[in-house]
């Protein structure tokens, strides 16, 4: 996950999960189950997690 928030701006990974998890109703990790759960279930995914690049510093 450190990768991931690191990519996408975050200085800080556990304000990326706070963040991920207010925007998209779960942890990045139960979002990775599910898609890993639909894709061998074949049911569509949650749809993509969008809005959580960062442009200025992460909250305290």
């Amino acid at each position: 996950m450190i990768d991931t928030a690191t990519a996408c701006g975050w200085a800080n990974p556990s304000a990326f999960i706070d963040a991920f998890t207010a925007l998209v109703g779960r942890t990045p990790g139960q979002y990775q189950r599910s898609l890993r759960e639909d894709a061998r279930t074949g049911r569509g995914s949650p749809g993509p997690a969008r809005g959580l690049a960062r442009t200025g510093q992460d909250e305290a």
